[in-house]
């Protein structure tokens, strides 16, 4: 009889647990944060969500990865306003080969042109005179002029080049009378050559026509 009151004993058990495993899946209930809850075989496996006062203090949006390039933006931070405002509107520009050669060669003509400038002013300071008297020395009072009583000073200017020639023979300055003039650019044709200068050289010579 032992074994029959065992297996009824067994069965009947099984039936209590089996009801009360239904009566527990009908009547959940949120659990509090921590709390330990022995699951029956039929939700042993449920997982429930977070209470709701849990869920109003989680923020809505979960921070997102930052990024390194985020990072370092935020790390080198603009300059305060009175430093920005001494900064230039423009940044310079990088200066291309081509604007640095130009530079050169107009640095370069400037060196020349002053160079030449030089030579020319020492080369008049020191043949002046000597220019002067070979002019004077070919110059011949117009037989016409000297008959009328025509007297007057022109200033005639001109070119030496490096062979001693000359060029742009112009009258800078009129006697007054045309027969004077004239006989002023003849006579410096007929002085040239001049001694030879380094570079060309600008110079001018007044001439003066005088009965006395």
């Amino acid at each position: 009889m032992f074994p029959i009151y065992l297996l009824a004993s067994i069965f009947l058990h099984g039936l209590f647990l089996i009801l009360v495993s239904f009566k527990n899946s009908s009547d959940l209930k949120p659990l509090p944060e921590k709390d330990i809850r022995y699951f029956s075989i039929f939700n042993f496996s449920l997982l429930e969500p977070s209470p709701p006062e849990v869920q109003a203090a989680l923020p809505a949006e979960l921070p997102v990865e930052v990024s390194g390039e985020a990072l370092v933006q935020n790390y080198i931070e603009p300059p305060p306003p009175e430093v920005q405002a001494a900064l230039p509107a423009e940044l310079p520009v990088e200066i291309s080969g081509e604007a640095l050669v130009q530079n050169y060669i107009e640095v370069e003509e400037v060196v020349y042109s002053a160079a030449v400038a030089v030579s020319s002013a020492e080369y008049v300071r020191q043949n002046y005179n000597y220019i002067q008297r070979l002019i004077r020395a070919k110059l011949t009072y117009p037989s016409q002029a000297r008959r009328a009583g025509i007297q007057g000073v022109t200033e005639v200017g001109f070119t030496i080049h490096e062979d001693g020639s000359i060029s742009n023979v112009i009258l800078r300055s009129s006697s007054g009378h045309a027969i004077l003039d004239d006989a002023a650019i003849a006579v410096v044709f007929a002085a040239a050559p001049f001694p030879r200068p380094p570079t060309p050289a600008r110079i001018a010579i007044p001439l003066i026509f005088s009965l006395r």
